[in-house]
Order: structure tokens, then sequence, then C-alpha cells
């Protein structure tokens, strides 16, 4: 071989490995790139990970709290119911029409106070907080309905024993 055709074909090699050497620069930098995005990945997978076990817990928490609650109004909706079943009971039991009314007034302002109490305390609070006060509302008017039905009729009769 002439030195010509070898220092040709050692040129055409260096130039070929020089041009290797660029794209492998390109694709170091490239992996490089991928790993750095692959770490950054990794860490916000945890962060997230983290935060939805937090708000799992918080969740169901909310969850126990929400039972807890709902129970409450409930067995108050039923206290409430049974105070007004023994006044109307004592209303039928007791003898003048004037102590039926002065005891039913006296039940009422202690419903009214109860009533009050009831709705400040801090459960009903958070439980507005959560669903809003139409729900409680609608609980509580659905009583007062019940309870007006039946003190409608007591107090009818009320005015036709105090007729006679």
């Amino acid at each position: 071989m002439p030195d010509q055709t070898i220092k040709e074909h050692f040129d055409t090699i260096a130039t070929a490995l020089d041009a290797a050497t660029t794209r492998a620069a390109g694709y170091s930098k490239t992996i490089q790139t991928c790993m750095n995005q692959n770490k950054r990945l990794k860490s916000a997978y945890k962060r997230t990970r983290t935060e939805k076990a937090q708000l799992e817990a918080e969740n169901q928490t909310l969850r126990a709290q929400n039972d807890r609650l709902t129970e409450i109004i409930v067995k108050n909706a039923n206290i409430l119911k049974k105070v007004q079943e023994e006044m109307n009971d004592l209303n039928v039991r007791l003898a003048g029409p004037i102590f039926r009314l002065s005891i039913r007034d006296k039940l009422r302002d202690k419903l009214s106070e109860l009533d009050e109490q009831y709705r400040t305390s801090q459960s009903v609070k958070h439980f507005e907080s959560m669903y809003g006060p139409r729900r409680i509302s609608v609980l509580y008017q659905g009583i007062a309905r019940e309870l007006e039905g039946t003190t409608s009729k007591h107090d009818h009769t009320d005015l036709q024993t105090c007729q006679y």
C-alpha cells in the first residue's frame, strides 16, 4: 500500500473516531439528563405516596368523626322526640289546664335552651363546616314538624278544656 493511501485511511479512521466521540459525548449528556430526571421523578413519587398515605389516614379520621356526629344528631333528635312525647303524656295526665300550660311552657323553654346549646356545640359546628347547615336544618325541621303536629293536637284539647 502506498503511503498516501495509508494516510488517507488513517485520516478517515480519525474523522470517524472524532464523530463517534462527539456522538458518545452527546449520548452521555442525554443519559445524565435522563438519570437526573429519573431521580426527580422517584423523589416526587415518594412524596406523592407519603401524601396519599397521610390523606387516607385523615380521610379515615374524618369518616369516624362523621359517623360519631351522625350518631349524636340522631341521638339528640330522639331525645327531643322523647321529651315531646313525655310532655304530651304529662299534658294528658295532669289535672288542670293552667297547670298543664305552665309545665308545657317550662318544658318548651328547656327544650329551646337545650336546642340552643346543641346548635352552638363544637360537634355541630364541625359537622356544619363539613356538610353545611342545610343537612342539620333538614333533620331539625323534620323533628320540629313532628313535634308541632303532636302539640297542636293537645293545644286544641287545652282550648276545649278551658271553654268548659
